[in-house]
This record gives structure tokens, C-alpha cells and sequence, in this order.
């Protein structure tokens, strides 16, 4: 199941599916590892602590420890990165009242992080690049597991199977990688940012730590005219 999805009735109050899973991730990373201690830590009724806490495992976000009969749960570094990654949203996004705004609606506020479209000539180089190493070109509209359709510069199947997608950005800084931290969970790519100027240092330390490949893109004068190069 994805996590963005529509928000249902959680005891006397209205939670969304993504607040329930992320204060079910809160209550691990507290150190309430057994299911009973979720549970009651993250105010969730038993079937859907269950089914939330497959969702998690099956997309890599917590892992499971057998002692004898009993399980305990764990977040793996994914999970700590999308965990600190909703944090860090909800306290810069408070002013939009994230907590009570539709799940969906956030995703599409996200999915177009600001940036800048390719400069002429930059598609085309990044695909000559890419078919170059023998990965092959695909739509670049893309429907996440949230339903929400996304938009690369350009998306590519390498030779192992594994799906990129590439977005521009005049300058990354660290709500452009936040948002397609998210884009990157909703769509399972590996995703990368084209750039020109030189990335925030804390957009650097973001990307590095959700697993995002910054690609700067250099000048180069050739007689009186200039081109881009990649780095």
C-alpha cells in the first residue's frame, strides 16, 4: 500500500494514514519496539497496526528481530531518513496546518519542487549520456503508489532494471530535496537533481543522507561561446 493516501477516522479525532504510520515510526524510534508498546505509543488499534506495520516493511522502512516467539520492530536507515524527513516538513510547513490538510494535497504540493527547466541543449545531453551507457528512455509522467502523476526532466531504465529519474534545478537547496525525498518514496526511482550553481551545503547533506545523486553541470568556453558540461 502507499503511504499517501486518503485520511479515515482514528479514534475521537481525525488522523491521516501518513501521521498514523509516522507516529507508529515515532514510537520505534522512542524505543517502543514490541507491537503491544507501538500500539498504545502511536494510539492505533491493533488491525491497523498491523497493516501498517507491513506497509513499512515491505517498502524497507523497518525491519523485524524474532526473539523466540516474540517480535520485536526496528527502523532501518530509510525509515530514520523518511521519519526525519516528515519531522523536519511538519515543523517548516506548521504555517499550512499540516496536520489537518489532505495527505494527497501535500504530495502535490511536493511533487514540483521549485527548480528551473533544462536549458537548451541540457535534455538532449543528458539523454545522449544516458543512451550512451545503455539505459533506456521512458515517459517522463509517472503515477506514484499515492496516485498522484509526477514529472521528470527524464526518466530512464539502466541496465538492471532500475528506474531514474532526473529533475533540473537552477540551485538545489534543502526544501527542493525534501520534496523529492517524497517524489523518490511515492515512485520507488532512484532520483537525481541536474544542477548549475553549487548546492546549499545542508541540500548536500539531505541528498546525501535520503539517498539523492546531485549532478552539477559546468560551463565551458569554447572560442568566444559557452556550453554546458557535466562535472
Amino acid at each position: 500500500m502507499g503511504l499517501f493516501e486518503e485520511e479515515e477516522e482514528e479514534s475521537s479525532h481525525r488522523r491521516s494514514k501518513t501521521e498514523m504510520v509516522c507516529d507508529l515510526m515515532l514510537a520505534i524510534s522512542k524505543g517502543s519496539h514490541r507491537p503491544t508498546k507501538i500500539m498504545q505509543k502511536a494510539n492505533l488499534t491493533w488491525n491497523a497496526l498491523l497493516l501498517y506495520l507491513n506497509a513499512l516493511a515491505v517498502n524497507g522502512l523497518v525491519w523485524r528481530e524474532e526473539r523466540g516467539v516474540v517480535s520485536f520492530y526496528h527502523l532501518t536507515d530509510k525509515g530514520k531518513a523518511a521519519l526525519q524527513a516528515y519531522l523536519t516538513l511538519r515543523e517548516e510547513l506548521g504555517s499550512l496546518k499540516l496536520e489537518s490538510i489532505d495527505t494527497k494535497d501535500l504530495v502535490n504540493k511536493l511533487k514540483a519542487p521549485p527548480g528551473a527547466p533544462p536549458e537548451e541543449g541540457e535534455r538532449q545531453m543528458l539523454v545522449a549520456r544516458l543512451e550512451g551507457s545503455g539505459y533506456k528512455i521512458l515517459s517522463d509522467m509517472v503515477k506514484g503508489k499515492s496516485g498522484v502523476e509526477h514529472t521528470f526532466g527524464v526518466v530512464a531504465k539502466d541496465k538492471e532494471g532500475v528506474t531514474h529519474g532526473y529533475v533540473f534545478a537552477s540551485q538545489p537547496d534543502e526544501q527542493i530535496i525534501l520534496g523529492l525525498f517524497i517524489r523518490q518514496l511515492d515512485t520507488g526511482f532512484k532520483v537525481h537533481v541536474v544542477h548549475r550553481a553549487e548546492a546549499t551545503r545542508n541540500a548536500t547533506e539531505r541528498a546525501k543522507e535520503y539517498g539523492i545523486e546531485l549532478t552539477k553541470l559546468e560551463k565551458s568556453r569554447v572560442g568566444a561561446s559557452e556550453k554546458r558540461v557535466w562535472n
